[in-house]
């Protein structure tokens, strides 16, 4: 399978997360068509880096996890469907783990998640103010009060607010061009703030200060290489 097979397959899944449709083909979204393309496109990628990703503390922690999840859901007492659907999503999730990992496509990753954030938000601030098509993504808009809160290209306005706030560091610290970052963290702040989401705006401060902090110690790491 050639390699830019499964990069294109990759960023187009990336792409897709803020722009998954509800209307569905044989049970599926688009996003999850695409996202079993890629499982299949890097299955030979994953087999020849299958020792290294056994060794992966991070991959071991998510196969535990997801092996929990996979418990938990088996013995759900009750809404043992739904557990289920959990249960896939999870697996799905260290999938994807295992594909990043093994690719090495962090540059790649980085510089399309910005991009498909800076859009997903510019959208979602257009919707809010009327230009859009709502029904793609959910079939209803939810409100506080009477103020409408911010969905976006999202199925449920926390949901946006979970991408929106989740995408800041990583486009704060892309290598695009500082007006560039700046602008889309813009989009994205506003974006966020009209979501009306308490979580998601408690959870800005500290996802920043994480990053800050993941910041600070690969410059002194480069400093002490230098000295």
């Amino acid at each position: 399978m050639p390699d830019w097979l499964w990069r294109l397959l990759l960023a187009a899944v990336i792409v897709q997360i803020p722009f998954e449709v509800r209307l569905k083909l044989l049970g599926l979204s688009n996003l999850q068509w695409t996202f079993a393309a890629l499982a299949l496109a890097c299955i030979p990628l994953l087999i020849r880096n299958r020792d290294a990703l056994i060794r992966d503390r991070l991959v071991q922690a998510a196969a535990v996890f997801v092996t929990i999840q996979w418990m938990v859901a088996l013995m759900a007492p009750e809404f043992h469907a739904n557990a289920m659907k959990g249960a896939v999503r999870f697996t799905a999730g260290l999938l994807l783990l295992a594909i990043v990992r093994a690719s090495a496509s962090e540059k790649l990753i980085s510089k399309t998640w910005v991009i498909a954030s800076a859009a997903a938000a510019l959208y979602g601030l257009a919707e809010y103010a009327g230009f859009g098509l709502p029904r793609l993504f959910r079939m209803e808009e939810f409100y506080i009060g009477q103020v409408q809160r911010l969905s976006g290209s999202f199925e449920y306005p926390n949901t946006a607010a979970a991408y929106f706030t989740m995408s800041l560091p990583i486009v704060w610290w892309s290598s695009f061009r500082p007006y560039l970052r700046v602008a889309a963290v813009f989009l994205l702040w506003c974006a966020t703030v009209l979501t009306f989401s308490k979580g998601a705006l408690l959870a800005v401060p500290i996802v920043l200060v994480f990053s800050l902090r993941r910041q600070w110690k690969e410059t002194v790491a480069l400093l002490a290489a230098g000295v």
